[in-house]
């Protein structure tokens, strides 16, 4: 993360009532959001058909990593914020006769409410570090990806700092799937919880003499 901080975008985007229309009312927009919306509905899915109360990764993981997603999903605050912050540092306030910001704003603060029952769930079910390596990993590559597709934040880079950045996003996938292969392989561990899933169990009396 701190890697595509680095390489990433270091100016600050003018948002304007044009760059917002130009922005949400495309197709580049519409191809996120059709790719999200299919991602998200294949977690909702999983947790449909797994069961629930038993540790079952599959549900963990698709928990974690849609409410990750959604919360990575920061371009909407990010572009309302903006444009409210060009308006009052120039005194035009003329785009707020539009109707496009008040949806974005909404969007956004949407988008910051709904992962909050995906992650409260997941909290309660299942071992939190476990849980939260997921969220921010999802949180991150949602982040990333959504900035460079949907705000363009990479355009005009040069092309070695757009290989950087994309390389060390893939950085981030791979360690969580390296996470995610390693608590697999680990056969003697529960992802709800802190212990083992096997425990030595002892007798009061002790251990019973072989007949």
């Amino acid at each position: 993360a701190a890697l595509t901080s680095i390489v990433g975008p270091h100016h600050a985007t003018q948002e304007s009532l044009e760059w917002m229309h130009s922005t949400f009312i495309s197709v580049r927009f519409l191809l996120f959001v059709a790719t999200f919306g299919g991602l998200a509905a294949v977690c909702v899915i999983t947790l449909k058909t797994r069961p629930k109360g038993v540790g079952d990764r599959a549900r963990g993981i698709a928990l974690a990593v849609v409410a990750g997603g959604i919360a990575g999903n920061m371009y909407f605050i990010s572009a309302g914020l903006g444009l409210l912050r060009s308006s009052a540092q120039t005194g035009d306030w003329s785009a707020w006769g539009d109707w496009i910001p008040y949806p974005v704003l909404l969007c956004g603060i949407a988008m910051a409410l709904a992962n909050i029952p995906f992650m409260t769930k997941a909290l309660q079910e299942y071992n939190a570090i476990f849980v939260v390596t997921l969220f921010e990993g999802s949180h991150m590559v949602v982040a990333c990806v959504s900035g460079v597709w949907v705000l363009r934040e990479m355009d005009g880079q040069p092309a070695g700092r757009q290989v950087l950045y994309w390389l060390f996003v893939l950085i981030i996938v791979a360690g969580l799937l390296v996470i995610q292969s390693t608590a697999a392989g680990n056969k003697g561990t529960d992802p709800t919880s802190d212990r083992p899933l096997s425990q030595p169990s002892f007798s009061p009396a002790g251990p019973s003499e072989p007949e």
